[in-house]
């Protein structure tokens, strides 16, 4: 994904298009930009929000371009936040 910053947005992956109900999300990556930057990640499951995982390591910036690279490991997706 290659992307200019907006104030927030998110990336989910997920199992499906059903709207009601809802599908489940199996990776919900969201950086937010207000208040404190942060990057939220978490999961849906049977539409139940999972807990979510907050890292404060910020590498996107406002209004600038970014690239994310998301890796589907065996158990686990991973994001490398280089910047």
């Amino acid at each position: 994904l290659r992307a200019v910053s907006p104030p927030r947005f998110q990336v989910d992956l997920q199992c499906g298009s059903s709207v009601n109900p809802r599908a489940d999300v199996v990776f919900h990556f969201n950086p937010r930009f207000k208040r404190t930057n942060c990057i939220v990640c978490n999961t849906l499951k049977n539409e139940k929000w999972g807990r979510e995982e907050i890292t404060y390591d910020m590498p996107f910036r406002k209004e600038k371009s970014f690239e994310i690279v998301m890796m589907v490991l065996k158990d686990k997706f991973q994001v490398p936040l280089g910047g």
